[in-house]
């Protein structure tokens, strides 16, 4: 599955946004944590919010999150992201007509399995929250501090 480097940074953006304490948090910040350039966190900026994850309140930068974060998924931050359309993420190569069945009908036989495919993707990605990602980030930083094993 096609998924860019945006992506990851998406979600590592909206780690940092879930912060309890409401700390101004702001695409700076972002980029230096996760090594990427700042005016490329501010474009996943705007995906988030057109897609309502996040709110920008202007002046300041404040940027936090739209919703509670537990109701916040890997699929929607996906869906802000990425293009889930089937041609999108399994593109297909375009035969020549020829006297094979396989050149005329090759899209349409793979097109189910891959809608299939982005089906269980969506159910997966749609179970695991900002919050429950944010508590495993917790208790792996706990287990590494106390020197066991991840």
């Amino acid at each position: 599955m096609r998924n860019s480097q945006e992506y990851s940074v998406a979600i590592h953006a909206m780690l940092l946004l879930n912060n309890p304490a409401g700390e101004r948090v702001t695409s700076g910040d972002i980029a230096a944590s996760a090594g990427y350039d700042q005016s490329n966190v501010r474009k996943i900026f705007g995906k988030l919010r057109a897609a309502g994850l996040i709110v920008t309140k202007s002046g300041r930068g404040r940027t936090c999150l739209a919703r509670p974060a537990g109701e916040i998924t890997l699929w929607d931050i996906y869906v802000a992201i990425e293009d889930v359309c089937v041609n999108k993420l399994f593109t297909f190569h375009h035969p020549k007509e020829d006297a094979y069945q396989v050149a005329s009908h090759i899209e349409a036989l793979l097109t189910p399995h891959y809608q299939r495919t982005i089906d269980a993707m969506e159910r997966e990605l749609s179970a695991v929250t900002v919050a429950s990602l944010g508590e495993e980030l917790s208790a792996l930083a706990r287990r590494e501090s106390s020197g066991a094993p991840a």
